[in-house]
Order: C-alpha cells, then structure tokens, then sequence
C-alpha cells in the first residue's frame, strides 16, 4: 500500500446493550464518601486539584468548644450555588453541596422535598431530627434550619423552609465520616443551641 507518512483513522462508538454501567459522574454524591471529585479523607492540596470550579474563598475560625477547621467553598460559574469543603489537620472531613449540580443516585438534591426523603427509608435508614436555633432568616420568616442525619452513613440533608411557597425544601446536602458527630458547617457556635427533635419532623417556633 502507497500510504502516506501520517494516516488518521475515526470511528464512532458502539453501542452496547449489555455492558456494565458507567462510573458515576462528576455530580454523583456518594454518602460518607465524597460529593463530586472532592473525597473526604483527602487533603488540601489535592482538593484543589479536583475541583472543577475556582476557589470562591478560604477560611479558617474556631471557637472555645470546636475544634479548629479551615472552610473552602466554590460558586458555581453561572451562579447556580455554591460547594463548601471542611477541613482538620489538613485534610477534608465534611462536605456540602448548595447546587442542585450535585445528587445522590436516587436523585435527592438541593430543592427535593420532606416527602421524597422519607420514601427512601429503606435506603437512608431511619434520619435524626436536629434543629439549629437561631437559624432563620427574614426571607424565611425566621424559621430555623433542620437537619436530617443519619450518622452511620455519613449523610445529613439540611432542610429551610420557603415563605414564598410554604414548604421546606432540601437547602443543602451534606456528607461526612461515618459513626462520627455530625454538626453544620462542622462546628456550633456558641451563640446557637443545637438540639434533637423527633424523626422525620420539624421544629418551628
């Protein structure tokens, strides 16, 4: 064959219906693991290396009952919310998702409802009620936060409630190291109670 020194071949993918599935994609979140590329367990440097997005800002604050934490967070490019990964001792051990970017594999994410929440009991288990007081704001009439935790998986889904369409909604979606503590943000401060409530409810003054 007379071919010329450089030869450039294409081809289209085949389609397979039997193969196994793909791994998940960047907005997989994946309970007491990781949220997208960011992995609890890893550190600072490597953090920054994965994320797809720039950092917004970079912190770190402690109070007389918490531990020191350093916070990362990142806003999405077209404004569509926000990433926020906490660490100690140099590495990330809480991450929560404020963009609707990222979801579970039975697709909860920011915006679902109470009501999708307790149809996956089967997979979640039985969710923790905790209140954050003072949390509300004035768009919220002042309703506190609640969250719903289920320590042993290393998930928590924190819910705010929307005056405009007098619901709660999932606000933010949170994992963390299974069977440790779990607190928003990592920390309380001292000028806030946190408090347990029954399951599966809400706590509204």
């Amino acid at each position: 064959m007379d071919l010329p020194d450089e030869v450039t071949m294409t081809s289209t993918p085949m389609l397979c219906d039997h193969c196994p599935s793909v791994a998940p994609s960047v907005s997989f979140i994946a309970p007491g693991e990781s949220i997208g590329l960011i992995r609890l367990g890893e550190t600072q440097n490597v953090v920054e290396t994965v994320s797809p997005l720039k950092v917004l800002k970079e912190h770190s604050d402690s109070y007389s009952d918490c531990k020191p934490r350093t916070e990362m967070s990142w806003r999405e490019p077209d404004g569509g919310g926000s990433i926020s990964a906490f660490l100690r001792n140099g590495t990330v051990f809480q991450i929560e998702s404020a963009t609707p970017r990222y979801s579970t594999n039975e697709r909860i994410s920011v915006n679902s409802s109470p009501t999708e929440l307790k149809r996956l009991k089967k997979k979640y288990g039985w969710l923790e009620a905790y209140v954050l007081d003072p949390s509300g704001e004035h768009d919220a009439k002042f309703r506190d936060l609640n969250y719903w935790v289920n320590r042993q998986k290393g998930i928590a889904f924190e819910l705010a409630y929307s005056a405009k369409n007098h619901r709660r909604y999932v606000s933010k979606v949170i994992v963390f190291e299974p069977t440790t503590e779990f607190f928003p943000e990592g920390c309380i401060a001292p000028s806030q109670r946190w408090f347990e409530a029954p399951s599966y409810t809400f706590y509204d003054k």
